[in-house]
């Protein structure tokens, strides 16, 4: 579906390339070595992430490093 809108179709832009489709979710999947599934918990997980307040985020691996 537009993963954007919610509309079920599945690969319809909406003539906006800046809408999410499931094809490029795929795309993103493949470039990224991870099923689709994972990418799309990845992005569920990104998401709620960014929405807590920046205390309450949990630290990236590059900033647990240092």
């Amino acid at each position: 579906m537009c993963m954007t809108c919610g509309c079920s179709e599945w690969d319809n832009d909406h003539g906006d390339p800046k809408n999410i489709t499931y094809h490029r979710l795929v795309d993103a999947a493949e470039a990224g070595g991870v099923t689709i599934e994972e990418a799309a918990r990845h992005l569920h997980e990104s998401v709620q992430a960014r929405s807590k307040p920046e205390r309450e985020r949990p630290r990236t691996v590059a900033a647990r490093a240092r």
